[in-house]
């Protein structure tokens, strides 16, 4: 479907076809707003669906696709969607994919994810600038492998990852992140097979000692993809050094506790 104002999707369109993947391309919503069924000519048979610069997504209701039983993957590019909020929870339960990747989003409002089982999660190129742990259900036990890089994140709530206990990827790479606490991923490092938290924008003081030590350390430093990409934007006179070559005797912290 392409360049076009969608308001419904007639039963009968794709009578006697097997549909398992829908692909639609700049297409309209504001015209969808009130439709509470807009593809029920493919209720039981569609499998993924791939919305391409759609317009006026904001206007789109989520709870449209709720009839759609067999969605697992969803994929949104370069679309002007500003604001997801807890209406999005009502997708289908079998949905475990979804990706958002370029346009306008701005907002992932608490509940937005709350009531789907996720397994794979990926919002980059985005406005996205916070984030907050009920945007996902209290016990994420899905939840494999999760990727907001390419945002303009700057700060996460230190129970960001908490009750993720299979996560085992996670990209937080290049963000707008100045600061990152040791307990912010202390929930998830112990199961985490890779993390990426490179070209970010993170002040080197005495709160960066924990990435000092996990860079360094045999175990744990092979779980931090492009680590030597993980360098400071301030103090001056620390800019563009790599954090993993920085020691707490040069940093003039103490180490006792």
């Amino acid at each position: 479907l392409a360049l076009c104002d969608l308001a419904r999707v007639p039963s009968d369109i794709f009578d006697n076809i097997s549909v398992s993947e829908l692909y639609t391309y700049m297409v309209n919503y504001s015209s969808a707003a009130g439709s509470f069924n807009l593809y029920e000519s493919l209720d039981e048979m569609l499998y993924m669906m791939e919305i391409k610069r759609g317009l006026n997504m904001d206007a789109f209701n989520w709870t449209s696709m709720h009839h759609l039983t067999s969605l697992q993957r969803l994929y949104i590019f370069s679309s002007n969607l500003v604001r997801i909020g807890p209406q999005f929870s009502t997708m289908p339960s079998n949905l475990t994919h979804l990706m958002i990747q370029g346009g306008d989003l701005e907002v992932i409002e608490d509940g937005a994810f709350s009531g789907l089982q996720l397994r794979d999660v990926e919002v980059s190129y985005t406005k996205l600038t916070t984030l907050s742990r009920k945007i996902f259900p209290p016990g994420a036990d899905n939840l494999r492998v999760l990727s907001f890089r390419n945002n303009k994140l700057r700060h996460l709530p230190d129970d960001m990852f908490t009750n993720m206990p299979n996560l085992n990827l996670l990209d937080l790479s290049a963000n707008e992140l100045v600061a990152l606490s040791d307990n912010v991923l202390k929930p998830v490092l112990q199961n985490m097979r890779l993390v990426d938290i490179s070209r970010n924008r993170f002040h080197c003081g005495c709160e960066v000692l924990w990435m000092i030590s996990f860079f360094q350390s045999t175990a744990a430093g092979g779980r931090f993809r492009h680590s030597d990409e993980v360098t400071c934007s301030s103090p001056p006179e620390l800019l563009n050094t790599k954090v993993a070559s920085l020691t707490a005797a040069g940093l003039r912290c103490s180490t006792k506790d």
